[in-house]
């Protein structure tokens, strides 16, 4: 069975990447979700949201789609981050 990594998954990825080497280099990190949510001014629990399967009702989540109006702030911070090449495309 085909199995699609959802946009949040692949983010979360690199972002815990990247806050890993941070905390090697003796920084003190959060979480990814909580440390991305107050990157980008949400709450945790909006950011964590995003990472759950869709509702049948499709009443409870966005199924592990980003908001767009959120994925400049996220580029953005994944550039503060030293993520290169991460596009808006690979967040959609």
């Amino acid at each position: 069975m085909f199995f699609k990594k959802r946009p949040i998954d692949l983010y979360l990825k690199l972002v815990q990447k990247r806050l890993k080497i941070l905390e090697n280099q003796g920084f003190k990190v959060k979480k990814p979700i909580p440390y991305i949510a107050e990157k980008i001014n949400l709450h945790p629990s909006t950011v964590s949201n995003w990472t759950y399967k869709k509702d049948k009702n499709r009443t409870a989540s966005l199924g592990g789609k980003i908001p767009h109006k959120h994925i400049p702030k996220l580029i953005k911070l994944a550039r503060e981050l030293g993520i290169k090449n991460l596009k808006a495309k690979d967040l959609l």
